[in-house]
């Protein structure tokens, strides 16, 4: 049995369509961006990158590249509902951010 964490799965656009959960089969691809916007046939795509560092032969760092390894594709208002979603995410962490700096604050004094 594999360890696992608790998911906490929140819809993002229609709460009255019944989801079925397979987590366990659906992929996780790490990204560091998005790299790319485009509006094709009433669909917005969007390509998602991860950083490649390749090694020089002495082992340090070389050059860097962008390494498109997924695309999502959606319709126009899904893809408005998903930034309406993802920016009440990130208020939320910044709240928080702050919640707890001020915390930290009050208990150094």
């Amino acid at each position: 049995m594999t360890d696992q964490q608790t998911t906490t799965v929140e819809t993002v656009i229609d709460k009255d369509v019944e989801i079925i959960n397979n987590l366990e089969g659906a992929p996780s691809i790490y990204i560091d961006g998005i790299q790319g916007f485009a509006m094709v046939n009433d669909c917005a795509k969007l390509n998602l990158y991860q950083i490649l560092q390749n090694l020089d032969s002495g082992g340090r760092p070389s050059a860097t590249k962008k390494v498109i390894v997924a695309r999502l594709v959606m319709s126009p208002g899904t893809l408005l509902s998903v930034a309406a979603w993802l920016a009440q995410r990130a208020k939320d962490i910044q709240d928080a951010i702050a919640m707890a700096a001020e915390a930290s604050s009050d208990a150094n004094k």
